[in-house]
């Protein structure tokens, strides 16, 4: 396992700061339903998200005001740990590389795997046929009424959708609204408008638009055991993955046999359909 760096770094180092290239630009899913597990658990664990699905029969005049029952599901969300794991050697910290320099990139490539274990669970399976299925060059604002009409019910309407089909509803003219004054927030009479470019995993969907309920999604940190910490000199803190909102475990020791220097990036996380009626599909015809 070695890292690539390219040679003329090794010369000269000409700005202490990196660059680090671009990803794929994820939106914030902290609308679903989301149970943070303080406690640090093992991969494979539960993480149990009470869904309520009925209440009470409504009584006209009752007579009796002790015979309500409701009933108390629960959307059971296997945990696995997701870790994203860097290094530099003494040789290369000696070239002046430094480990810092890779931490954007690590926590670039965290997110899409959390990303990509939440939407995931976006399928037609879960949440029945494409509401709209349309290129994102023919999606427009009539596309969008039939969106908000599918979801009327919901006591929210938060619309993740793929750039290019966004791209379709930005305004042409002076006399359309500003972009930035329309923010995504509470346009068009959604909730809000997120650009979410990536949907790996899901076939031909690109867009989703959900009331909170319709997944369950739950986070802990990795357990760590007290004898590894202890003997590893590992230093845990917490950082925190801004483009979704998301705080996940940061780890750092030393292998003294080598001085290599590494970190990890860690985050345990599970997703599962949980009010599969929460949530409609749009879908890209070509």
């Amino acid at each position: 396992m070695a890292n690539t760096v390219n040679a003329d770094l090794v010369y000269e180092i000409l700005n202490d700061e990196e660059v680090t290239t671009l990803g794929t630009l994820s939106a914030p899913w902290l609308d679903f339903s989301y149970k943070v597990d303080l406690e640090a658990k093992a991969p494979g664990a539960q993480i149990n998200v009470p869904v309520v699905s009925a209440g009470a029969t409504v009584q006209e005049n009752a007579s009796n005001f002790e015979s309500g029952d409701s009933t108390i599901g629960d959307a059971n969300v296997h945990a696995a740990q997701q870790t994203a794991s860097f290094h530099v050697t003494q040789a290369q910290v000696n070239d002046g590389i430094q480990l810092r320099w890779l931490l954007k990139k690590n926590m670039q490539n965290l997110q899409n795997a959390l990303v990509d274990k939440v939407f995931a669970v976006v399928t037609n399976a879960n949440f029945g046929a494409d509401v709209v299925n349309v290129a994102s060059t023919s999606f427009g604002t009539d596309d969008l009424v039939d969106i908000w009409a599918a979801c009327k019910n919901f006591p929210r309407k938060n619309l993740w959708l793929d750039g290019a089909y966004v791209a379709e509803l930005l305004p042409t003219t002076r006399e359309s609204f500003a972009l930035s004054a329309m923010g995504f927030q509470g346009a068009y009479g959604f909730d809000s408008i997120k650009v979410h470019n990536r949907w790996d995993g899901t076939s031909s969907i690109k867009g989703f638009c959900a009331s909170d309920s319709a997944i369950a999604v739950g986070t802990a940190f990795p357990k760590v055991d007290e004898l590894v910490t202890g003997l590893s000199a590992i230093q845990s803190t917490n950082v925190m993955l801004e483009q979704i909102n998301l705080p996940v475990q940061f780890n750092l020791w030393v292998n003294t046999a080598g001085r290599v220097a590494w970190a990890s990036l860690d985050c345990m996380i599970g997703a599962a359909a949980a009010d599969t009626n929460a949530g409609k599909v749009i879908g890209d015809s070509t």
